[in-house]
């Protein structure tokens, strides 16, 4: 009877354990992937998030489960993921998180440009300028002569300090010299409601949010940020029809992962991403939202993002915007 050699056995062990598990710093394509979104549940970067992760679950054949840790303009979300060790992990990160937080908060632990390695946009809105049924104006000609001829400061509601809507709008009355006073709102929804009630009578909202009330005759539409009219609201000339050349602007998302995903899941995340954002499925479920897709290679969007990031930088530190 042959006898096994002990030392010979551990070896072969050894290697077969080794062999059962992922090799370092990649992940294990069987596990769970967790998609973070610094957002409450309900909102539109979550709803969009979830139809990405639904349709990216089945182009990758695993299962995603999406995490909301909403709080301090994406922070608490950001922070999370920065810290992760990568390879099971997606992030929603958005022009709060990568172009303006860097500007607005001198002590923020995560960096933009460091923490992460960014595989393509998630969505992107237009603003648009409201105002309530009875403000005297049908277009932005004859609302900024009203407004500029107001014997009194009239205000504009926003979804918060520093979100896209109020930077939209402070960027909006530099190029066109409106005075307007600045109330920020607890979210996009509130805003638009009192605007709509008359308790204030303009307001800068994202599309997705306003689309509804302006379909519905509930307030009146000046104009849209984007470059050509959206067919969400094709009778919404955009501002650059009315002589702003240069007015284009959005709220967008990033899809990310953490800085040290191995190079291989990058490049399937990005593959399937990609895959998805093309397809019928997401941009019908988008145009039911109000949304857009944003499509474009990494390189491009790595340059928008960083244009991004100079130009509300300038427009923070012109109007000292600060977030208490």
């Amino acid at each position: 009877m042959t006898k096994s050699n002990p030392s010979r056995r551990s070896m072969i062990a050894t290697l077969l354990s080794a062999a059962a598990l992922p090799a370092l710093g990649q992940s294990d394509e069987s596990s769970t992937i967790e998609w973070v979104v610094g957002f409450p549940p309900g909102g539109g970067a979550d709803a969009s998030s979830r139809i990405l992760a639904e349709l990216m679950s089945k182009n990758l054949g695993r299962t995603i489960i999406v995490t909301n840790k909403p709080g301090a303009s994406t922070q608490i979300a950001a922070d999370y993921v920065a810290a992760a060790k990568g390879g099971n992990m997606i992030f929603t990160a958005d022009f709060s998180t990568l172009a303006t937080n860097s500007s607005l908060f001198p002590k923020l632990r995560y960096s933009p440009d460091r923490d992460f390695i960014v595989i393509g946009m998630q969505a992107r809105t237009p603003m648009v300028l409201v105002g309530s049924m009875d403000v005297p104006a049908n277009n932005f000609k004859e609302l900024v002569s009203w407004v500029n001829k107001s014997p009194q400061e009239l205000s504009y509601a926003s979804a918060g300090p520093a979100t896209p809507h109020h930077l939209a709008a402070e960027l909006l009355k530099a190029q066109t010299g409106l005075k307007l006073a600045h109330i920020p709102y607890r979210g996009a929804a509130p805003a638009i409601l009192d605007v709509i009630g008359g308790q204030i009578p303009l307001g800068m909202a994202d599309l997705a949010t306003a689309r509804q009330y302006i379909i519905a005759g509930k307030i009146k539409a000046f104009g849209i940020s984007s470059a050509k009219r959206s067919p969400n609201v094709p009778n919404v000339p955009t501002f650059i029809e009315q002589g702003l050349s240069e007015y284009e602007t959005y709220a967008w998302q990033a899809v990310v992962v953490p800085s040290k995903t191995p190079s291989a899941q990058v490049s399937r995340f990005r593959e399937a991403l990609v895959a998805v954002l093309d397809g019928q499925a997401v941009k019908e479920r988008y145009d039911a939202l109000g949304i857009e897709r944003m499509l474009g290679s990494r390189e491009e969007i790595a340059s928008f993002i960083t244009r991004e990031q100079k130009r509300w930088a300038q427009v923070i530190k012109t109007n000292n915007i600060k977030i208490d």
